[in-house]
């Protein structure tokens, strides 16, 4: 017990930490890209940038969320196998398929957060954004209606 609450505990620090770190990254790849635009229409003010940052952040962390999972488990496992853990852990007689049975469950965690923020939170804010890019961002982002589609793809009276 004590070794799944350790590694859940590494594996979920490191993940929140690369978590934090890229999506920082590229939003201030973004917002250099980007900030002309959103301020074009607005010179007195720094908000927009904020409104920007709050709706942009979260396709980011969607983009993101899945490679810091991965990257976080190769770092735990990276870690454990140059302080010698693993070799401990094999040692007493603990298989390394219950490390990675660990960090499988782990990951599956990450992956249900992951489907839950695309598919409840992202949609509102991309179309949020979309619009207020559409108005070239002018005045402040309305929210977009939220609608809900019985049909994939359908052409005229066809659905596909």
């Amino acid at each position: 017990m004590t070794l799944i609450v350790s590694l859940l505990t590494r594996f979920f620090m490191q993940w929140l930490m690369v978590l934090l770190a890229l999506s920082g990254l590229l939003m201030v790849f973004d917002l250099l890209a980007n900030t002309d635009n959103v301020l074009k229409f607005h010179p007195e003010s720094v908000l927009p940038l904020w409104h920007y940052t709050v709706l942009r952040v979260q396709q980011i962390i969607s983009f993101v969320l899945p490679l810091a999972g991965l990257i976080a488990t190769m770092a735990v496992l990276a870690r454990m196998v140059l302080s010698q853990e693993m070799v401990i852990l094999h040692a007493v007689g603990i298989p390394v398929f219950y490390v990675l049975g660990v960090l499988g469950a782990a990951t599956a965690v990450i992956a249900f957060l992951h489907l839950a923020f695309a598919n409840i939170i992202l949609p509102h804010s991309s179309a949020t954004l979309y619009r207020w890019q559409e108005q070239d961002y002018k005045g402040k982002p309305t929210a977009a209606p939220i609608t809900i589609a019985t049909d994939w793809v359908s052409d005229g009276g066809t659905f596909m």
